[in-house]
């Protein structure tokens, strides 16, 4: 996982993986569908200028459990 402190753009990542930015992009859209599908609680999005870290964005079945564990 990449964790960066600003939105990453897809050339740059493109770049790192000595890939065609078309296919990062398109990875990083349905890995970004794939984790809002299954309510993974971790949110990776375009954002700007590029795509976001991925972050931890609770959604009530998280936030239910996390209230139990207390």
């Amino acid at each position: 996982m990449l964790i960066v402190d600003a939105p990453a753009p897809v050339e740059l990542l493109a770049d790192a993986l000595q890939d065609k930015p078309a296919r990062v992009e398109w990875a990083l859209h349905e890995m970004a569908a794939e984790l809002s599908a299954r309510a993974s609680g971790i949110d990776l999005r375009f954002v700007g200028d590029g795509f976001s870290a991925a972050r931890w964005r609770s959604t009530p079945m998280w936030t239910e459990i996390s209230l139990r564990i207390r």
